[in-house]
């Protein structure tokens, strides 16, 4: 049986801002500072994570779980113990946890970006984008890209894609290191993710 998730404090703020996450065999929700919640596809209660210390927002956290490679990645900038976070998928055992100091709240998940020498986690925020190891939650390299964010990163035709609140968009390369392609301004701010289809970026 899963636990009844407390009631948000904040009228327009839902503890379920975040979308879930499957593998297919298990689904992870995040429900802000109650924690993460692993069921299988019955619902049935595999394993949950509470977290200790707010990320004290009034209209809770919009980043999600992330599912790569039996491990759970999690965006928790905010409050005093801004992080990003990783969880085996199976136990609900932390992993590694990389300290994100200074870091205020931003809802972008993370991506997971393949690369020659492995996979590195991508985290944007507090404008800065930052890369780190998969698997030892080691940072790799960071760079100042300027504004806050909202909107996840997306990829497309070897290129990723990160889009500020500001509406100023930053494009770099699908490689191990920084590399930026591009940069421009949008006429107004940008706080949904975006898609693609085809050869068309839609905003």
């Amino acid at each position: 049986k899963i636990p009844k998730v407390p009631q948000f404090y904040h009228i327009n703020g839902s503890v379920a801002a975040s979308s879930a996450a499957t593998d297919g065999e298990q689904v992870c929700f995040y429900f802000d500072d109650y924690g993460l919640v692993t069921t299988d596809l019955n619902g049935d209660l595999l394993w949950e994570h509470k977290f200790a210390i707010s990320t004290s927002n009034l209209f809770s956290y919009g980043a999600s779980p992330i599912i790569d490679a039996g491990k759970v990645l999690l965006n928790r900038d905010g409050a005093i113990d801004s992080c990003l976070m990783c969880f085996d998928i199976k136990t609900g055992r932390e992993v590694w946890k990389a300290k994100r100091p200074n870091a205020i709240n931003s809802y972008c998940s993370p991506y997971i970006l393949k690369t020659k020498t492995g996979k590195e986690v991508l985290q944007g925020g507090s404008g800065e984008l930052v890369a780190y190891d998969s698997q030892t939650g080691k940072e790799v390299w960071s760079e100042r890209i300027g504004g806050n964010y909202s909107a996840s990163p997306i990829y497309a035709d070897g290129r990723l894609y990160f889009f500020s609140e500001e509406g100023k968009t930053t494009v770099i390369k699908a490689s191990p290191n920084f590399k930026k392609l591009a940069e421009n301004k949008l006429a107004s701010g940008f706080m949904a993710s975006p898609a693609v289809h085809g050869n068309s970026l839609i905003l």
